[in-house]
């Protein structure tokens, strides 16, 4: 395993002895100001206009797998209280849901589809090829107000 500091990012990668890379890789950005930098490495992350109304930016996770795919965690803050956005994708641009089924209530918001599975703390936002959850306690305005800084691909 060799960490390494990127651009002010911590960077952990799983290599052999000969320095290859063998597993995955992860990158970790605490300063909100660099992570649209981290788009330009992996263009099918979510990313945000601003952080949302009444959140507090805590630190956005990347671990890539060689096989192309990749997953990215948002962690924000509220009242002391971790809300994780969490998006898994595909760097060949291929849709990782397929077969796939959301179960609990369904709203739309926009063009977004919002299942709330209550029991789980667990919320899934779906458009086209692009899904993502919402993990911790939250309210639906807090909901709308994440979906609402999305930034478009």
């Amino acid at each position: 395993t060799k960490v390494e500091e990127q651009d002010g990012s911590v960077v952990i990668s799983d290599e052999n002895a000969d320095g290859q890379e063998v597993g995955s890789e992860s990158v970790i950005e605490t300063d909100w100001n660099k992570v649209d930098k981290l788009k330009e490495k992996y263009p099918e992350m979510i990313t945000f206009t601003d952080v949302p109304e009444g959140m507090e930016f805590v630190s956005v996770e990347i671990i890539s797998k060689k096989s192309g795919m990749y997953r990215t965690t948002y962690n924000l803050s509220k009242n002391n209280k971790d809300i994780y956005v969490y998006q898994e994708c595909s760097s060949k641009n291929e849709q990782i849901t397929q077969g796939l089924k959301w179960e609990g209530q369904c709203n739309v918001y926009k063009e977004y589809e919002i299942y709330t599975d209550k029991s789980l703390g667990i919320v899934t936002v779906v458009k086209d090829k692009s899904v993502f959850n919402i993990i911790g306690e939250t309210t639906e305005k807090e909901i709308f107000n994440i979906i609402d800084k999305i930034k478009a691909s």
